[in-house]
């Protein structure tokens, strides 16, 4: 998750640096295998410290306390691979 994290990142950075009127029309998904989606619904410890809520990627803080990951104030969908 860390690594398509950090491209999305890079991705949506680029983005806004050509396209600043895309701010806030954006989406962004992750594609995943069916091994680690069910990580990350399924165990505890998700994925790297990953887990999902609603489809959206997030985590859990010391306290507990929930986060969803954004980028630039965008939450990211993780959507699993078909036919998987």
């Amino acid at each position: 998750m860390d690594a398509a994290y950090y491209q999305l990142k890079n991705t949506m950075k680029v983005l806004l640096a050509k396209e600043p009127t895309s701010r806030g029309k954006t989406a962004l998904q992750i594609y995943t295998n069916h091994e680690n989606y069910k990580r990350l619904i399924e165990d505890e410890r998700g994925l790297g410290g990953s887990r999902l809520r609603d489809g959206l990627l997030g985590y859990f803080d010391e306290s507990r306390s929930w986060h969803y990951t954004e980028i630039q104030g965008v939450r990211i969908q993780v959507v699993r691979e078909q036919g998987q």
